[in-house]
């Protein structure tokens, strides 16, 4: 039975929520192919193209929505970013012009009034986790400053353009200290680790601390990262953070996504960090929502973590590696005990012994605290 084109669409949709590109993308051009003005299609096929890293091919598609229904503020806020990534600066900000006088507006319109400026194409070009300040955070500076009556009762969140999507950061640290945390890592073995694995579509396993000293060696490569102060300093944050646990992540296959959430509702009191114990990872990464719906894609590299809080929708990429991995990973927020349940559910989700804000530290198994060695 033939499908309408609100059914493919339906079709293409679920398909393209699910990671399964190459047959959203048949169904989109189907659609196209009957009605080449269709504003969903369109759009969708655009934002499936960005996803991919081609972003010159999304334009037109977007163009197009846009023109079919300019009422849809989200045709808008794609065709801008696709102008911007494919760098075309002065008909963004002419879209973006006409967009406003018709009334668009909120904090997306300001993310990528915020791409459009100096100071947002500095960011681009640097690391937001450099010794100097970055334009990043002197951005959220001055933001902070000129919007803090009107954004004080919302969420904490803060946007980074080269990821195009909230609340996620990368860490660069030298070859030296990666080769040193190898060979901890190596050294040790960590046998012993507690093991569990998510039911996901992949071999991915998680394995955490049993004991202290396990435990304590994890501390050690958190702390030669200097990733505390960095992470206050990069977010402006005004709390004291705390490791809650590290564990190694190994996986060899994922047969499809499985987006998901490490932290919901914290209000950035919580972080993950995760990077590769390997020296070529080209084709091992995540899999993330961007803010404009699109699929993004991050490659690990040895050198370099990402580092994400609330509400960063992702997933481990789709691979099928002829030999096992291994990926470092910390948990680690804010010292505060009396935001402990904000964090619980998920900082245990993972690992056996975790410690908690105020130093104690907890078995999962036994469901208990240990007080402090």
């Amino acid at each position: 039975m033939d499908l309408t084109n609100e059914q493919a669409l339906q079709q293409a949709v679920e398909a393209h929520k699910a990671g399964k590109l190459q047959e959203a993308e048949a169904l989109y051009r189907a659609i196209l192919q009957a009605q080449p003005k269709h504003p969903d299609a369109n759009h969708n096929l655009g934002v499936l193209a960005v996803s991919l890293n081609k972003s010159e091919l999304a334009v037109p598609l977007f163009k197009t929505a846009l023109e079919a229904n300019p009422n849809q503020g989200q045709f808008w806020l794609s065709y801008i970013d696709a102008l911007i990534k494919t760098n075309q600066l002065e008909i963004a900000e002419s879209v973006l012009e006409q967009g406003k006088k018709l009334g668009l507006a909120g904090e997306r319109v300001d993310a990528l009034e915020v791409q459009l400026t100096p100071l947002a194409v500095v960011e681009e070009s640097e690391s937001i986790l450099q010794k100097q300040p970055s334009a990043f955070t002197q951005q959220r500076k001055k933001e902070s400053a000129e919007k803090e009556s009107e954004t004080s009762h919302k969420k904490p969140c803060f946007f980074n353009s080269e990821f195009g999507a909230n609340n996620v950061l990368k860490l660069n640290f030298p070859k030296s200290v990666y080769l040193e945390i190898k060979n901890i890592i190596e050294s040790n073995g960590f046998d012993g680790l507690w093991k569990v694995s998510p039911n996901w579509q992949s071999d991915i396993c998680w394995l955490s601390p049993n004991t202290l000293n396990e435990f304590y060696l994890f501390s050690e490569i958190f702390n030669s990262l200097n990733i505390k102060n960095l992470v206050k300093e990069a977010l402006m944050l005004d709390f004291n953070l705390i490791l809650y646990c590290g564990f190694l992540v190994r996986r060899s296959k994922c047969i499809d996504a499985d987006f998901h959430n490490d932290w919901i509702d914290t209000n950035l009191k919580a972080f993950t960090l995760i990077t590769p114990l390997v020296e070529e990872a080209d084709d091992l990464g995540l899999l993330y929502i961007k803010n404009d719906a699109s699929i993004g894609k991050y490659f690990y590299k040895p050198g370099e973590a990402i580092i994400f809080a609330d509400s960063f929708l992702h997933s481990s990429m789709p691979t099928d590696l002829e030999k096992e991995i291994i990926l470092l990973s910390f948990t680690f927020g804010i010292d505060d005990m009396s935001v402990w349940p904000l964090i619980e559910k998920y900082a245990q989700s993972q690992s056996n012994l975790i410690r908690l804000p105020n130093g104690d530290f907890r078995v999962r198994n036994f469901g208990r605290a240990l007080g402090h060695p």
